[in-house]
C-alpha cells in the first residue's frame, strides 16, 4: 500500500514538473524571421481598357515563428509597403494615377499587422499548413479589420513562404477610383492584393 502511494505521489510530482517546463519550451523554440527578397506581393484590378498590375517594390518586415517541420506556429508578423514605391513597370501614367489614389505624400506607408493566426487544419507531410488569419490593414490614413486565409510552406533551406490573396474595394479606404484621359479610363473598384512572401531566419 505504501509502496502504491508512494508511486502514486511521485508520478503526480513528475507530471507538475513536465508542465512547468513546457510552456517555455514553446517561448524558446520561436525564432525571428525577417522578409526575404525573393518576397512578391501585387495589386491586381480592371479598367474600361484592360485589366492592370502594379509591384510592391519596397517591402519590409519581421515575423516571429514557433515549430519546425512537423508544426508551425505564427506568433507575430508585420508589414511596411513604401507606397510611392508601388509601381506598373510597364506605364507611368498608372503609376501616377496609383500614387494619386494611394495619397502617397500624405499616407507614405501602407502597414499590416497580424492579429491571429489559427491553423485551419493539421500540418500536412510536407510541412505545409493552411492558417485563419486576422490583421489590420491600413492605408490612406483608414485601418480596417481583415480576414485572410494563408498557405505556409516550410522550404529545404530553411525559410517559410507564406502564400494567398485578400479582395477588396479601394472605397472602403476612401480612395477613389483612379481616371485618366478625360474619362476615357476608368478603373473598377474591386482590387485584389495577391502576397508571395518568404521570410527567413533573422540573422
Amino acid at each position: 500500500m505504501h509502496i502504491h502511494r508512494y508511486l502514486h505521489h511521485t508520478t503526480i510530482l513528475l507530471l507538475m514538473f513536465i508542465g512547468l517546463f513546457a510552456v517555455p519550451e514553446v517561448v524558446r523554440a520561436q525564432s525571428d524571421y525577417a522578409l526575404h527578397s525573393d518576397t512578391e506581393i501585387t495589386i491586381e484590378g480592371t479598367s474600361t481598357r484592360s485589366d492592370w498590375i502594379v509591384h510592391a517594390e519596397e517591402v519590409e518586415g519581421s515575423f516571429g515563428i514557433a515549430g519546425d517541420g512537423s508544426s508551425t506556429t505564427v506568433n507575430h508578423g508585420s508589414l511596411s509597403i513604401d507606397s510611392a514605391n508601388i509601381k506598373s513597370r510597364k506605364s507611368t501614367i498608372m503609376d501616377r494615377l496609383m500614387h494619386d489614389a494611394l495619397m502617397i505624400n500624405e499616407h507614405p506607408e501602407i502597414t499590416y499587422e497580424l492579429t491571429t493566426a489559427e491553423p485551419a487544419g493539421a500540418t500536412a507531410a510536407d510541412g505545409t499548413i493552411v492558417l485563419n488569419t486576422t490583421g489590420q490593414l491600413s492605408l490612406t490614413g483608414t485601418t480596417k479589420d481583415v480576414q485572410i486565409n494563408v498557405t505556409g510552406t516550410r522550404l529545404a533551406d530553411g525559410k517559410i513562404r507564406f502564400t494567398g490573396s485578400h479582395a477588396m474595394k479601394m472605397s472602403d479606404y476612401g480612395m477613389a477610383a483612379p481616371t485618366a484621359m478625360f474619362g476615357q479610363l476608368r478603373t473598377g473598384d474591386d482590387i485584389t492584393i495577391h502576397f508571395d512572401i518568404v521570410a527567413a531566419p533573422a540573422e
